[in-house]
Formats: C-alpha cells, structure tokens, sequence
C-alpha cells in the first residue's frame, strides 16, 4: 500500500493498478488506504466503470467508504464519459443518508460538474440547495462552477443571475464565463440580460470581437428591439476600432437598422467606401418585412440590379410575397 502511495504522488496511475492486482493475485486484502488510493489512480485516468467495480468490490469485502473515497467516486462518475451523470447524486445519497458522512468543498465541486453534464439546469440549482442545507461554504470557486454549470445548460435566466449574485457576493466572474452567458442570453433572446452582460463586458475589456457584436445585432433585428441596436451603434461610436469596417459587421448593423424602422440609418451605410452587396441585401429583404416599406425594398433591388450586383432567390421571394399580400400585382410580376 506504501508503494502504490508512492506512485500514485509520481503519477503513475497504471503501477497503482498493477500492485492492486498483484495483491488481489496474491489473495491479500486491501485496507480503505489502499482502496482510496486505487479509487484515485482510477479516477484521474476516468475510468468510471472501473472505480464502480472497485466501488462494489469495497462493498462486497466489507470495507466502508470515506468521504475521500465517495469524494472520489463521485469525481470520476462527473467526469468518465462511458458513467451516467446521474449516478454522481446516487453515490452522494448514499453517502450522506447511509454513510452518515458531512459533504464538503471536494464534494459539491464534482456534483456541479455532474449536473453540469446531465444539461438540467434544475440538477445544478439542486445542487445550491443542498450546499446551503448542509451548511457547506459557497467559496469563490464553487460560485464560478456553478456560473459555469448553468451556462452549460443554456439557461440565459439562470447564468446571468448567477453574475448579478456573484457581483453582489464581490466575487468577479471570469471574463470568459461572462462572455459565454450574455452569449447564452442573446440566443435566448433575453434582452435584458444580454444588455447587462454586455455592458459589463464592455467596462472590463472595451474592445470587443466582432462575434459578440454581430450575435447582439442578429437579436435586435429578430426582435425588432431598437435599444438592442442603439447600444451597439453607440458603442461603435464611443470605439474607434478596426472592426467597425468589419464586412459581416457592417451587413448586420444595416439589417438591424432596418428591421427597426430606421430605414434613413440602413440606406446611409451605402455610403461606405465598401458598398456591400450583403449590406444592401439585407437592407431590402428587412425592408421587404414591414409592408409599408415594399417601395424602399424594390428600388433597393432596381438599384442592385443596376449596379450588377446579384440577389439571392430568397429575398426576391420575401419582395414578391409582400407585394402580392399588397395586392400590387405588376410589381410583384416585374
């Protein structure tokens, strides 16, 4: 037991395993130590159904498990590919209903990585709920695991309120977790919270990618939301930056000027030396939209057509459509 310690210390997980089954080999009993350590090289190596086998051999010998050895299985159930998550809470049941045995830290960091896999939001707040019941400390890195955990999820309401709680905790999420749930926020379409995220992103780092800044225009425009493209617009213009003359920048920051009413805006980036086709497509077909702007849509086309500029077969059809729903047959003909 010594020397798999030994190994187990350099890392070297497969030496752990070979003295196990030379003891086993040799009909010598392992004690809970050996057992622990044996759990261990097998987890690091996330070998999930191996630490079950292990698990049920313990069990099956009569040696009763620890808190470092449930801590351990639980580890290796959150991060073994090949073991259901769920399993994780199983383990946990046990140990604290049968084993009697206080979580800690160690503990509900794997079962936030648990639920975190399962991709049920519910799981993870469980998992704060329990933390808070056993009356274990939300520490700075437990908080940002759950951040990132509900992130994983893709629950938009649930990640950003974990900022807000984190900020009002004076712990301050890293910036890519930030980044990655005014993300998850955005493709929910929650407003709200986008903006929140987005401006504090923009007070840590003022420069932001042109990713970020396309996702929030792409909501604005699918939303019609214009507090959406006016706090983009005014970030632009408070930032001097290179990506204001990005190409799929500037095509969707013309499309969401449309798709909120603000045609003059839309036809004014034409004025950029660039005069993007994608730009003008885009400004015709979020024109084509709203009926009463169907004349601003096709001379946008008939200025396309004269140019030699070409038009994607989908936009034409949203023109046609919304001519025909205008009854404005010749139009829709030509």
């Amino acid at each position: 037991v010594t020397q798999m310690a030994l190994l187990l210390s350099r890392g070297d997980f497969s030496g752990v395993k070979s003295i196990a089954q030379t003891m086993q080999q040799a009909s010598l009993p392992l004690t809970l130590r050996g057992y622990n350590i044996l759990l261990t090289a097998s987890a690091n190596t996330r070998e999930g159904s191996l630490v079950q086998q292990i698990h049920q051999t313990m069990l099956a010998n009569d040696v009763t498990p620890d808190r470092a050895s449930f801590n351990t299985i639980i580890k290796a159930y959150a991060l073994s590919k090949e073991i259901d998550p769920h399993l994780a809470f199983d383990v946990y049941r046990s140990m604290v209903e049968e084993g009697k045995i206080q979580p800690d830290f160690t503990t509900f960091h794997f079962l936030i990585m648990a639920a975190a896999r399962t991709r049920n939001v519910d799981h993870v707040l469980a998992q704060e709920e329990e933390m808070r019941k056993q009356h274990v400390i939300m520490t700075e890195l437990l908080q940002r695991r759950l951040l990132r955990a509900t992130i994983t999820c893709q629950s938009a309401m649930h990640a950003m309120n974990r900022v807000r709680e984190m900020e009002k905790n004076l712990v301050i999420p890293g910036l890519r977790a930030l980044y990655d749930a005014t993300l998850c926020c955005i493709r929910e379409g929650a407003v709200s919270d986008a903006l929140y995220g987005f401006q504090r992103l923009v007070t840590r780092r003022p420069h932001l990618d042109n990713g970020l800044l396309i996702e929030l225009l792409d909501m604005g425009a699918r939303l019609s939301n214009a507090e959406v493209v006016n706090t983009v617009t005014e970030y632009l213009a408070s930032n001097p930056h290179p990506i204001r003359e990005h190409y799929t920048l500037l095509t969707s920051l013309a499309a969401a000027y449309a798709c909120v009413g603000e045609f003059d805006k839309a036809f004014r980036m034409d004025d950029n030396p660039t005069r993007l086709t994608a730009q003008r497509i885009a400004i015709a077909h979020a024109c084509a939209r709203s009926s009463n702007q169907v004349d601003q849509a096709y001379y946008k086309l008939v200025e396309m057509k004269r140019d030699g500029d070409s038009v994607q077969i989908g936009h034409l059809n949203t023109i046609i459509k919304a001519c025909v729903e205008l009854r404005d047959v010749s139009r829709a003909f030509a």
